[in-house]
């Protein structure tokens, strides 16, 4: 069976922190707006990067070229493996077509189209744009979904500069906006991600700024690392969450104090 991801999970990530007063409830809710954040962002860089994937390993020498690369090797990743169709949309777009996919990343019920132009700048570099066709659905929340990828490297390990807008609802029904400015690198075999960069995030009527530092993981994985710093713009507070490749994280509020929590990174849907 297909196991739950880390990323689906990560909005309660700090629940065993809720006790005590006013100032820890309002940590707690930093704390829980950061989890949902780096858990959507996940999402997002997650979806940009198997889209981007037909492209990792070779060099196009067009835009025809890379679309039709597109279409000749598909999306590997995704279950049911027919889940997703690449059909053109014009010389150099495509059109990606998920049928309720499952996959790597917090991608859970996938459903929906993005439509994907390929362009090349004067360097000759593969660039991309990405935007969804309006009917796009993550475990049946509606997805606002825009990104420029940039490819720096082409291989087996390769590596994006990446701006996205990625818009949905929270798992407590708070709608929350992310832009984000990341950079991602993916290795092909271990189809490990890693991000770095930062973000701007709303959820409902709260504001957050965050760091992400080496936040890697891989598939049915827990995050093998990394560091994401949030600071609430209204209440000027930070919160810092640390990842070190075990089954909990260490989240640390802005009066110092400290909770080790787990994390589910292997239940079964």
């Amino acid at each position: 069976m297909m196991k739950k991801l880390v990323a689906a999970t990560l909005p309660a990530l700090t629940v065993a922190a809720l006790s005590g007063g006013c100032d820890l409830q309002t940590n707690q809710s930093l704390a829980d707006d950061a989890a949902a954040s780096v858990s959507q962002t996940q999402q997002a860089a997650g979806l940009t990067k198997l889209i981007t994937q037909p492209l990792d390993t070779e060099q196009p020498a067009s835009p025809e070229e890379a679309t039709e690369t597109m279409q000749a090797k598909g999306i590997a990743g995704l279950y049911p493996a027919d889940c997703v169709t690449i059909t053109p949309n014009g010389l150099v777009s495509v059109h990606v077509q998920f049928d309720d996919c499952t996959g790597p990343f917090g991608l859970l019920h996938l459903t929906g189209g993005v439509e994907a132009e390929v362009s090349l700048n004067e360097e000759g570099t593969v660039e991309m744009d990405l935007a969804d066709s309006g009917d796009l659905t993550v475990e049946g929340n509606s997805v606002d979904y825009e990104a420029h990828a940039v490819f720096l490297s082409i291989g087996v390990d390769s590596e994006l500069l990446w701006t996205g807008h990625w818009s949905a609802e929270t798992s407590w029904g708070d709608l929350a906006t992310h832009d984000t400015d990341l950079r991602i690198k993916f290795n092909a075999l271990t189809r490990c991600i890693r991000l770095d960069g930062s973000a701007d995030s709303a959820l409902g009527e709260r504001g957050l700024e965050w760091d992400i530092d080496g936040y890697s993981v891989c598939p049915l994985e827990c995050p093998a690392g990394g560091v994401v710093t949030a600071t609430g713009i209204e209440s000027g507070e930070t919160v810092v969450i640390t990842f070190d490749g075990s089954d909990s994280a260490d989240v640390t509020l802005p009066d110092g104090e400290t909770y080790d929590v787990p994390l589910v990174c292997s239940a079964l849907l």
